[in-house]
């Protein structure tokens, strides 16, 4: 499809998903990585914004709808119309010190999951940022501290060793989800309610597997990367949350569609998989 053609799709879509997302009271989820210093400068497409960018990105949004936690995405009642979830994934040290300040200075919430293998340096690396030969600085223990203690911030697990966990037995997975829930619980001193998966396609783990782990470690959400809306609460947990990685774009209505369902269309009416009762 080329660009042009892209673009105008767009800009046809856009009206109806922002519609829609308004009469059914819809949150979506943006996730990012890391900060870059210029376009490009990140050698890993798709891992990294630059702080301007960002703010760009969040005003876009905000226009629409208001930035709001997870646990009140979640719960209800929710904000009428539309809303959205900021959350960072991994762990990088500028989330720390290139985020922090943004989230001060546009007063918005924010979700970290941090790979907890990474942060207590038991990963020298991720893999994807040593097979790209770029290993940006990681946040430590006591960064990841003085993170979960600024009231914007919700900190949640992103695994212990970032694994695919569709390479995972069920009880490997449920060792893999408790690692990292204890490291939280012994070496940090927090309690994670909030999980994401490393990769974030459905293909990228068994979900039955995954919500019976995870609600039997007491995780109360599990967030996937594959696109999609988050409508009605539901009281079941933990619950699917879904949220699209945000494009390298300034352009209004590309962002928009994208995050409201574009990413992947097939989310845009699919029902989110809960654990059953």
């Amino acid at each position: 499809m080329n660009l042009w053609l892209k673009k105008h799709l767009y800009h046809l879509a856009v009206p109806f998903l922002v519609r829609r997302a308004r009469r059914n009271n819809l949150c979506f989820g943006v996730s990012y990585h890391r900060f870059e210093s210029a376009p490009g400068a990140d050698p890993k497409p798709g891992m990294a914004v630059t702080p301007e960018l960002l703010r760009r990105q969040i005003g876009i949004l905000r226009e629409l709808g208001p930035f709001i936690s997870i646990d009140d995405a979640i719960s209800e009642p929710r904000p009428d119309g539309i809303s959205f979830v900021l959350s960072f994934d991994d762990g990088y040290r500028d989330n720390l010190t290139v985020l922090l300040p943004i989230l001060e200075e546009m007063q918005i919430p924010c979700t970290f999951y941090i790979t907890s293998g990474l942060v207590s340096g038991e990963l020298s690396a991720l893999d994807h940022d040593r097979r790209a030969e770029f290993c940006p600085p990681v946040l430590t223990l006591q960064d990841l501290k003085i993170l979960a203690l600024h009231p914007f911030v919700t900190i949640g697990s992103h695994t212990h060793h970032h694994v695919r966990l569709s390479t995972l037995n069920a009880e490997e997975l449920e060792a893999e989800l408790r690692a990292s829930r204890d490291w939280f619980q012994k070496k940090a001193e927090l309690e994670v309610k909030h999980l994401a998966i490393p990769f974030g396609r459905r293909t990228d783990v068994n979900w039955p597997d995954l919500f019976h782990a995870a609600g039997r470690l007491g995780f109360i959400s599990v967030a996937s990367n594959c696109g999609g809306h988050n409508g009605k609460s539901s009281t079941r947990r933990p619950c699917h949350f879904h949220r699209s990685p945000a494009p390298n774009t300034e352009a209004p209505d590309v962002l928009t569609g994208w995050i409201m369902g574009l990413c992947n269309a097939r989310e845009l009416f699919r029902r989110t998989p809960c654990l059953k009762k």
